[in-house]
C-alpha cells in the first residue's frame, strides 16, 4: 500500500504567532524581524525511538532525516527542482566518458569536538559502507561504483561506470569522522557509542544528549558555515518518543509538541478542528507493506507470494484503516514518479479465489481438514507476522491481514516488538 501522506505531518504553529493560525505561515514569517528570528525550541514527537543515527549503520527513516539535515553534512543537497547544489562539496565535475566523478570539500566545516572534515572522512566511511561486515543498509547505492581516492584534504574521487542519477546517492550518504571510528571493527559499529548514544556530528545542530525509549536533544551549532546559512534560528530541537498516539495528539493540542510525525488518520479531524494546529498531507514515494522472507520455505515460491498479495484486500485497508489516505501499491515505482505504469500488477487485485487456486497449484491445500493448508509433507502454512509497538494503524492492518489471509487457509500470528527489535 502506498501512503498518500507517507509523513502525514501535524504541526502546532507556536505560541509567538499570537493566535492568528489562519494565516499562510509565509506570511507570518515575513512580519519577523531577523534578530527575533533566533531562540526556543523545537519539540518532535513521534512514536518510536530513533536507535541509531550513524550514516553508516541507521535503518530507520526519521533516523535517515537526522542524519541528512540535521547532524550530519552530505556532500550534496537537493533545491526544490531536484537538481544538485553544493553542501559539504563546494563544487564537483565529472570526466569526459563518466567513470570518474570528482569532489572538492569545503575547508570550513568542523566535527562537533573541534577536528576539521576532510576527503579522508569521505574516503575512510566510503570504504566502510562498501564493506559488507558493516551492513550499511542502502548497498545498491554503489553498484555502479568503485574504489575511491583523497589526494589530499579536500578532494575526494570516486571511480564509477557510467550510469544515470548518479549524483544521487551523496545527497544522503554523510561521512563520519575517521579519527573517532578508525579502531572500531566493522561489524561493531551498529552498537557502538557513536550510533547510539554519543554521535558526533558536522551538521547545522551538535548532539546535546540521549534518553533512550524516551528523548534525543541536539542544538544550534554555532560553528556551522555562514556561507551555507549559519547558525540555525532554532537553539534546540528535541525529539520526544511518545508511544501512545492517544497521549501523542494530548501533547500537541496543549503545546507539549510542536511538530507531530506521521499521526493515525483518524486523529486528523480533531487536529484540523484545533485553532493552533493544522495538518500537512502530501503524496510521497513512502510504502507500507508486509516484506516476506523469501529464506523461509513458505516464501519461496513467486507463486505463492502472488497469491498472498492477491488474499489481501489492500483497498478495504487504505478505506478503513487508513481513511482513504493512500492508494494501492501496484509496483515499486509510485504515482508520483514519470516513470508509473498504472498498468503494473493489475493483475494482483483483491481475488480470494484467485489466491486459492495459485495456492493449490504450489501444492498448498487443507490435507487434514483443519482449515489450515498444509504442504506435501504435512507443513502448515502457519507463520508469525510481526509489525512494531505504538503503530495502531498498522496493528489494525496486521489483523486485517490475518483475517483476510485465514479465508484462503492461512494462519498468520500478529506480534507486535519494539521498533529497534523489528529492525534487528
Amino acid at each position: 500500500m502506498k501512503r498518500q501522506l507517507a509523513s502525514l505531518l501535524a504541526l502546532a504553529l507556536l505560541a509567538a504567532c499570537g493566535g492568528e493560525g489562519s494565516k499562510n505561515a509565509a506570511d507570518l514569517e515575513a512580519n519577523v524581524p531577523q534578530a527575533q528570528r533566533y531562540g526556543g525550541t523545537v519539540v518532535i514527537g513521534e512514536g518510536g525511538d530513533i536507535p541509531d543515527v550513524s550514516p553508516l549503520t541507521q535503518t530507520d527513516y526519521t533516523g535517515n532525516q537526522i542524519d541528512q539535515f540535521v547532524l550530519f553534512m552530505p556532500l550534496i543537497r537537493y533545491d526544490s527542482a531536484f537538481q544538485p547544489q553544493p553542501w559539504l562539496a563546494r563544487s564537483w565535475e565529472v570526466n569526459k566518458d563518466t567513470t570518474e566523478l570528482t569532489f572538492h570539500l569545503r575547508h570550513d566545516v568542523y566535527w562537533q569536538d573541534g577536528v576539521k572534515t576532510t576527503a579522508y572522512d569521505m574516503k575512510f566511511s566510503y570504504d566502510l559502507a562498501r564493506n559488507p561486515a558493516t551492513t550499511f543498509p542502502n548497498t545498491a547505492f554503489w553498484t555502479y561504483y568503485g574504489d575511491a581516492e583523497a589526494p589530499d584534504s579536500f578532494t575526494f574521487r570516486v571511480k564509477m561506470k557510467p550510469h544515470a542519477d548518479y549524483m544521487d546517492p551523496w545527497r544522503s550518504f554523510a561521512p563520519v569522522p575517521k579519527h573517532i571510528l578508525e579502531g572500531v571493527a566493522p561489524q561493531d559499529l551498529r552498537t557502538n557509542a557513536f550510533a547510539t548514544s554519543s554521535p558526533v556530528g558536522n551538521g547545522p545542530f551538535k548532539f546535546v544528549s540521549r534518553k533512550p525509549g524516551q528523548e534525543w536533544v541536539f542544538a544550534a551549532n554555532d560553528r556551522f558555515p555562514e556561507e551555507l546559512g549559519g547558525r540555525p534560528y532554532v537553539d534546540r530541537i528535541v525529539y520526544r518518543v511518545i508511544p501512545e498516539p492517544t497521549t501523542l495528539l494530548t501533547e500537541l493540542l496543549t503545546g507539549g509538541v510542536d511538530y507531530y510525525v506521521a499521526p493515525p488518520p483518524e486523529q486528523v479531524s480533531r487536529i484540523k478542528a484545533n485553532a493552533n494546529t493544522r495538518v500537512i498531507t502530501y503524496p510521497d514515494r513512502t510504502f507500507v507493506l508486509v516484506a516476506w522472507n523469501e529464506r523461509k520455505l513458505l516464501f519461496k515460491d513467486p507463486q505463492v507470494r502472488r497469491a498472498l498479495t492477491m488474499a489481501i484486500n489492500r483497498k478495504e485497508i487504505i478505506n478503513g484503516i487508513l481513511y482513504g489516505y493512500g492508494t494501492v501499491g501496484n509496483s515499486t515505482v509510485p504515482p508520483i514518479f514519470w516513470q508509473y505504469d498504472p498498468q503494473a500488477g493489475s493483475d494482483l487485485t483483491y481475488n480470494p479465489e484467485k489466491a486459492k487456486q495459485l495456492l493449490a497449484q504450489a501444492g498448498w491445500v487443507d490435507r487434514n481438514g483443519d482449515g489450515v493448508i498444509e504442504n506435501a509433507q504435512g507443513v502448515p502454512f502457519r507463520f508469525t507476522l510481526k509489525t512494531n509497538k505504538g503503530n495502531g494503524a498498522r496493528a489494525d492492518m496486521v489483523e486485517k491481514i490475518q483475517a483476510d489471509l485465514r479465508k484462503v487457509g492461512i494462519d498468520a500470528q500478529p506480534m507486535q516488538v519494539e521498533w529497534g527489535a523489528l529492525l534487528d
